[in-house]
């Protein structure tokens, strides 16, 4: 698994800055079109725990996630407020990746379940209409991902494809993190093209285990 730029403290079982990022942005193969919450959370830690210092305040919320143990590797975000939860990975192993979705305006909590080093990054970002990107975009990846936003107009041709055995979904996010019917949903390899209406910006959130390739046209 490739190794990011991590806060390391040594010593803490948990640990939080307001700074940096797991990426070396200087790698090419990392760069994808996202806007970035200039203030992320991070979070370290080694085993399990329970997170209470999570900034909330509805919206898009978004985690980047990396675990080095062998054994299962759970992150679930739940606000007993909200009577809301929402469980962001559930993998076995050494796995990375980032998730997406929106929260209710109301406190949260992170339960982190693992057996090794984990690494968490969280950000609200908040994009102004003139961080939208435009269309076309082209997005690979063989983790989940998200991307944008993105200024849809109307119709859109989305390709596919994915090499994978394990579950593969695309779909889009309203700008707030609503998620929309799936674009993809696929538990084998395929190669697929569908179209999609929708008017405004939208995030793209992706979740695969192996390669993966998504043209999004005008």
């Amino acid at each position: 698994m490739k190794r990011r730029n991590l806060l390391q403290m040594s010593g803490l079982s948990l640990s939080l800055a307001i700074a940096g990022c797991f990426r070396d942005d200087s790698d090419e193969s990392e760069q994808r079109e996202v806007f970035e919450d200039p203030n992320p959370q991070l979070f370290d830690g080694e085993g399990p725990t329970i997170i209470e210092e999570v900034r909330n305040e509805g919206g898009f919320f978004a985690v980047e996630y990396e675990h080095d143990g062998d054994g299962d590797f759970t992150v679930e975000l739940r606000s007993e407020e909200a009577s809301h939860s929402l469980v962001l990975v559930d993998r076995e192993g050494a796995v990375e990746g980032r998730w997406a979705e929106g929260t209710y305006d109301a406190e949260y909590v992170i339960e982190v379940t693992a057996t090794g080093d984990w690494h968490l990054r969280v950000e609200q970002p908040r994009p102004s209409q003139e961080d939208v990107f435009s269309l076309p975009a082209s997005l690979s990846g063989e983790w989940p991902d998200y991307a944008g936003p993105y200024e849809f107009t109307g119709q859109t041709s989305i390709n596919a494809t994915y090499s994978g055995e394990g579950r593969f979904v695309a779909r889009i996010l309203g700008p707030h993190g609503n998620p929309r019917k799936p674009l993809f949903e696929t538990d084998s390899s395929f190669e697929g093209e569908t179209t999609e209406t929708y008017d405004g910006a939208g995030w793209v959130y992706i979740e695969a285990y192996d390669e993966w390739t998504l043209e999004i046209n005008r």
